[in-house]
């Protein structure tokens, strides 16, 4: 069993943005998990950063999501790395030769 490297590793929370949560199946419980994870990550010493899907049109993450995060990236793409996850995570967990270690990844999208 291979256990995450908490120097090299990270959250990702992906767009728990308030105004999406009434069309989410079950949107509170899925933002229930995402700070359960969340304090566990910090408890372990995991940074945790968290994405927004076009904040100006589809506002902020709920805010309970948004306290938790180490940052938060807006994004107009899906999946992120153009708009600068990679390099965020880079810069949170990244090794000395920029490789990035293990992500958990969590959304209600995802």
């Amino acid at each position: 069993m291979s256990l995450i490297d908490r120097q090299h590793g990270a959250l990702v929370l992906v767009d728990y943005q308030q105004r999406l949560m009434p069309a989410i199946h079950r949107g509170a419980e899925a933002v229930a998990h995402a700070v359960r994870l969340a304090d566990i990550a910090h408890l372990l010493g995991l940074p945790v950063i968290g994405t927004e899907q076009n904040p100006q049109g589809l506002g902020p993450n709920v805010a309970a999501i948004r306290e938790r995060c180490d940052t938060t990236l807006a994004k107009m793409l899906f999946d992120g790395c153009a708009d600068g996850l990679v390099e965020r995570l880079r810069q949170a967990c990244g090794s000395d030769d920029g490789t990035i270690g293990d992500v958990v990844v969590a959304g209600c999208e995802a």
